[in-house]
């Protein structure tokens, strides 16, 4: 159970950090929205690529195009 806790603690540390970035780069609301929600996205795919839950058809390069 500690190291559940321990990789939740680290998620939730990481996503503080990528929303204070996109903070910093984007100038209004709808524009931090619409990255946060860009870059959340791309998490999610990295993560099923590396996990192999992916559709093949779907190119890694795709998400760093994104």
């Amino acid at each position: 159970m500690v190291e559940l806790q321990h990789k939740v603690s680290n998620l939730f540390a990481d996503v503080g950090d990528v929303e204070r970035q996109t903070a910093r780069a984007t100038g209004d609301i709808p524009s931090f929205l619409s990255a946060l929600e860009n870059r959340i996205a791309s998490f999610v795919k990295v993560n099923r690529h590396l996990t192999g839950d992916v559709d093949e058809s779907e190119p890694i390069q795709s998400i760093l195009d994104h």
